[in-house]
């Protein structure tokens, strides 16, 4: 039997709900490969199942199965999906053939799981919106068990077809796609499914890797479908230890899981973790593990001991590294010394240019400033040593050596300014004294 033109049958593999899974050859490549012949709903048009099979194959993850193609069988009509073919067993199967596994085996498979979910919750469409893909059907029967290439199992999330895109342009529909065992209360009421919805699923998957057992008391009784409606909606939902009591199994829960069971079981969805990853996490505390495993895929960066620095102790804090500096470095180095050290010469220079300057000044400040009034004081007895010192000083002479207004002998206690440059010589604005007054007032020399 040949599907789609190009795939050979060659043995069945599993059937479901939702179609027939066989294993086929590739004819153009002879590549083994899985092929699901989709059963159709009566409210899904072909486009619509194509649609589903693209929006799967978008995921890329190790932890989601891939999908390499997807058609329509023109000999039947049908929709096929094309998956790698792998080699093990669901997780329903492997806990039915080998029993619930342990607290560090259900931390790291539902890790993985939750690796998975995490890549789809977080999508980004072509345009760059975020556009979260639910998975709708979560269970151990979609999930697969196989080996990396060193022996360590290796989980993938199947049956992406019953997908559903939240965005805006994905359309709403209220048909109930899933499992009733491992559907949220707001997807059995067929309300829009949320990420959240997915992790009411991983919480009851996770029992069921610890217990070998449903969560529900229904299915172990195998009641009529009221019964498990009336326990997803109405009963007060037990602590998960207690229900693994009621169940026979001998596993031990501690509390902390019991609170990790009951926010992945919240019926308010909003109640429930806020990420796939953060399940992950909060079950590795619950059960005081280590909160991630170490990525083997983590490159390691070695440094060449050519390019390696010295690294300096305590004792060469605040002092200049220079045997770690470079060539280049250094030859910067020197450039910023010889810089610096011109920068500073221009500063002495201008500085020694503009105290030249003042000192050329200072004359003309001197004969242009008024001196300030010499306080008044009981005049000399007239004697004929005083005499000279009475006398008015005499105008300044032509060479500019002498101030008016000050005496001979003060002159000679204040240093003289220096000479006025000739091009800079200037007209003394001082008139002469006034002679000396014969009555009691003491001699005032002003500059007017």
């Amino acid at each position: 039997m040949v599907i789609g033109d190009r795939y050979a049958i060659i043995a069945p593999l599993a059937e479901g709900g939702f179609g027939s899974v066989y294993e086929a050859e590739q004819i153009t490549t002879e590549r083994r490969v899985a092929l699901k012949l989709v059963a159709g709903h009566p409210d899904d048009s072909t486009e619509y199942m194509l649609g589903e099979a693209r929006l799967a194959s978008r995921l890329q993850s190790e932890n989601i199965v891939q999908i390499v193609d997807a058609g329509i069988d023109h000999a039947t009509g049908g929709v096929f999906v094309v998956m790698d073919l792998l080699a093990g067993s669901t997780l329903g199967d492997l806990i039915d053939t080998q029993g619930p596994r342990d607290a560090a085996t259900t931390v790291d498979f539902v890790r993985q799981i939750a690796n998975g979910l995490e890549k789809a919750h977080t999508y980004v469409d072509r345009e760059g919106t975020p556009a979260p893909i639910v998975h709708r059907d979560l269970k151990p029967a979609n999930i697969f068990v196989t080996r990396r290439e060193d022996g360590s199992p290796l989980l993938k999330i199947l049956d992406f077809g019953t997908a559903k895109m939240l965005s805006a342009k994905a359309a709403s529909s209220r048909i109930v796609r899933g499992t009733p065992q491992f559907m949220a209360p707001e997807q059995l009421a067929g309300d829009r499914p949320t990420p959240a919805t997915d992790i009411w699923a991983l919480g009851l998957v996770t029992f069921y890797l610890l217990t070998g057992h449903s969560y529900w008391l229904a299915v172990a009784r195998d009641a009529p479908a009221e019964a498990l409606f009336n326990e997803l909606h109405v009963l007060p939902l037990v602590k998960a230890s207690q229900r693994a009591r009621e169940l026979g199994s001998s596993v031990v829960l501690p509390p902390a899981f019991d609170a990790w069971f009951a926010r992945c079981v919240e019926r308010q969805p909003s109640r429930r973790y806020a990420s796939a990853a953060l399940v992950a996490e909060e079950l590795a505390r619950a059960f005081s593990l280590p909160s991630s495993r170490p990525d083997a895929t983590a490159p390691v960066v070695e440094l060449d001991s050519s390019e390696m620095k010295p690294v300096r102790g305590v004792e060469t804090l605040g002092r200049t590294a220079s045997a770690a500096w470079t060539p280049t470095q250094r030859r910067r180095r020197s450039r910023a010394g010889l810089l610096l050290a011109a920068v500073a010469a221009l500063v002495v220079g201008a500085a020694a240019w503009f105290g030249l300057r003042a000192d050329d000044a200072a004359p003309e400040a001197a004969l242009s400033a008024k001196p300030p009034k010499p306080e008044l004081a009981p005049p000399p007895l007239p004697t004929t040593a005083a005499a000279p010192t009475a006398q008015a000083a005499p105008p300044p002479s032509a060479s500019g050596m002498s101030q008016p207004g000050v005496s001979a002998s003060s002159a000679n206690s204040v240093r003289q300014p220096p000479p006025i440059r000739p091009q800079k010589t200037v007209k003394p604005a001082v008139p002469a004294p006034n002679p000396p007054k014969t009555d009691s007032r003491p001699s005032v020399y002003e500059l007017r």
